[in-house]
């Protein structure tokens, strides 16, 4: 079961089934991830509001514009949010990742590699809604995702040639991997933040002590033995750390003891 919110950024060209797949991710995870409701943010419902053309491109920017704003609008809502975009500039791929870090959640990209001659075929088939001369610039204009790290697809597939159903399966159990890995990672960072955090407590408390002793001029004597005590005390309490009182009191016993048995 999914448990945490993400973001899917789909990448594709026009026609190239995108809608499809987000359609039927956002079926499957109705039952994988029942805490989230999940969203699907589509510029073409935006376009139909902006303008009375399916593309048209004085619009785009706009249309760019108010794409973002929805996804960001959906993720504040904790929504799991699949951005049907096309997405073919690694900067517009960019301009998602940062949505996804404002708000702390893993983002995922998946890209459609559906054939440009399938695209051309299937947005015929429905009327050419997007001019073909546009889907041909988009294609010669596709960034390719071999320049940053954080640009690589979780998974990539020809819609034209694979079970949808299967590859959806494959890509959900995919995300549950990843997220596992991210929480175990996140626990871990967590823990070490923990201990370094007790670690410098007990660091403080200690030094604040050793440093009343030795103001005090009997103690000037033993120093070295009370600096010394401090380190071992250290070194045995540093994977035991309480409560600063209870530190305090603990570490004056043990110089007391230590410091006793020298002068027995």
């Amino acid at each position: 079961m999914i448990k945490n919110q993400f973001l899917l950024i789909l990448a594709g060209l026009p026609a190239a089934g995108k809608s499809t797949f987000a359609k039927f991710m956002k079926e499957a995870l109705t039952s994988t991830a029942p805490d989230f409701e999940v969203k699907i943010v589509d510029p073409d419902s935006i376009r139909k509001e902006i303008s009375s053309q399916s593309f048209d491109h004085e619009v785009e920017f706009l249309v760019r514009a108010n794409n973002l704003k929805l996804i960001k609008d959906a993720i504040s809502q904790e929504n799991i949010v699949i951005s049907d975009d096309l997405n073919y500039y690694t900067s517009m791929r960019h301009d998602i990742k940062e949505i996804a870090e404002e708000f702390s959640i893993p983002f995922f990209i998946i890209y459609i590699s559906t054939p440009i001659e399938n695209c051309l075929q299937w947005n015929n088939e429905r009327g050419a809604p997007i001019p073909n001369e546009v889907i041909y610039r988009i294609n010669e204009k596709f960034d390719a995702f071999d320049n940053y790290s954080w640009d690589k697809p979780l998974a990539s597939f020809d819609i034209s040639i694979v079970n949808l159903h299967n590859k959806i399966s494959s890509v959900i159990s995919q995300i549950e991997m990843k997220l596992r890995d991210l929480d175990m990672n996140e626990t871990l960072t967590q823990k070490m933040e923990s201990k370094q955090g007790s670690k410098e407590k007990l660091e403080i408390i200690t030094r604040r002590i050793v440093g009343e002793y030795l103001n005090n001029p009997d103690f000037q004597s033993l120093k070295s033995r009370i600096l010394y005590l401090r380190k071992i005390y250290i070194k045995e309490k540093k994977r035991d750390i309480n409560s600063e009182d209870e530190i305090s009191r603990d570490f004056i016993d043990f110089l007391k003891k230590g410091l006793n048995d020298d002068l027995a």
